[in-house]
């Protein structure tokens, strides 16, 4: 009888594992196919502005287009998401009815907002007035770069197609800015170094200018002239990435950012031979420095996303797989570097943009990731 009892025992123990396991594989499944915990093999999230469900809100995929959450719903415009460099918070730009008189205004101001993917709140840490160009998160976390157009008119007010700004750092424990720049100049791709010491912008009007500032303030160093507006540091910290044309064509380059002996130092050319007489707008480098994205077109028209494999010097091009007159925008890549995503437009500017991931590897496959049928861009890939 005993030894009856025990043997029920061992098999009702074993049951009740069974039950727990099956109860924690489902509950398991359930909270991934609600988009709070990615799938297996799909750690890596996109985060986008999608206006899929009215005004542009923040969003979270993977790289499949699957587990879709939405982050925000609030009345207005967001845009700019972009991660801490832990993956546990992303910063956007809200611009929306903050007076609450009904209307959205450039008077309500402009919104620098936190969300804590841990905990879901949201918190303002910064309200400013004009409309941001960038935002950037600072490689060590503390302190976020925001890029602002302030220029106004002859009565006070704000020029929305105005091209000028400054550049704030601003603390994110505090919410307290520090001034970059202390007058309105053009300001176009910004690029933190990666020891978040100084950041690099180009300034016009053309031709642009390559320079530094400190990110605790003072005076830019201009380091050269006659660039593209898209530059980025290198990953070691030693060397600036910028595009040059000339009659010959479009290089991309580096420079020393350290003084050296020469008034003006010798690029370096990563490109083996002068790419057609392309505008380039945005350069990103992977995280492994092996390769680098750029977006490139006529001054005033189509841009279309590039990869470069800076050792083999070979160039691939994404967006070619895109049946449209509209390129690419917005390149942005895994923390592996094996994918780069980016929003294009397929078909004419009328079109919807959607965010499109492709491996980055010759003849490597893209693929459309469509959020309903509205546009989808700014994509943002978590580190």
């Amino acid at each position: 009888m005993k030894r009856k009892e025990g043997i029920r025992k061992i098999l009702d123990t074993v049951a009740m594992v069974l039950t727990v396991a099956i109860l924690i594989v489902l509950i398991g499944a359930l909270i991934q196919r609600a988009g709070l915990l990615p799938a297996e093999d799909e750690g890596y999230r996109i985060a986008f502005i999608s206006e899929w469900e009215g005004d542009p809100e923040v969003y979270l995929m993977d790289r499949h287009g699957d587990h879709l959450q939405r982050l925000t719903d609030d009345p207005g415009q967001d845009s700019y998401p972009t991660w801490s460099p832990d993956g546990r918070q992303l910063a956007y730009i809200h611009l929306g009815d903050n007076n609450g008189d009904g209307e959205i205004t450039l008077e309500d101001g402009t919104l620098l907002r936190v969300i804590n993917l841990e905990t879901g709140e949201g918190t303002t840490l910064a309200r400013f007035s004009g409309l941001a160009f960038a935002l950037h998160w600072a490689p060590q976390g503390d302190r976020l770069l925001l890029g602002v157009v302030e220029d106004t008119d002859a009565n006070g007010e704000l020029e929305p197609g105005a091209d000028h700004g400054v550049l704030r750092a601003i603390s994110v424990e505090s919410g307290q800015a520090v001034i970059l720049t202390t007058e309105a100049v053009p300001f176009y791709q910004v690029s933190w170094s990666p020891d978040a010491e100084q950041v690099a912008f180009a300034r016009g009007p053309q031709p642009f200018s390559l320079c530094t500032v400190s990110s605790h303030g003072g005076s830019p160093q201009c380091l050269m002239q006659g660039v593209g507006q898209g530059l980025a540091w290198s990953p070691d910290g030693q060397r600036l990435t910028y595009a040059r044309t000339s009659a010959m064509g479009t290089e991309l380059v580096t420079i020393p950012v350290q003084p050296v002996t020469e008034a003006t130092p010798e690029p370096t050319v990563l490109t083996g031979k002068p790419l057609p007489a392309y505008f380039v707008a945005r350069i990103v480098w992977s995280p492994q420095g092996d390769k680098l994205a750029y977006v490139a077109g006529i001054s005033q028209g189509p841009k279309d996303v590039f990869i470069l494999d800076v050792e083999r010097g070979t160039i691939m091009e994404p967006s070619a797989q895109i049946d449209g007159d509209v390129g690419g925008m917005s390149p942005t890549w895994s923390p592996d570097g094996q994918y780069l995503a980016f929003s294009a437009l397929e078909g004419d500017e009328n079109s919807q943009s959607d965010i499109y991931v492709a491996r980055a590897t010759a003849g490597g496959e893209v693929n459309r990731l469509r959020v309903g049928a509205a546009s989808s861009y700014l994509p943002a890939w978590r580190p």
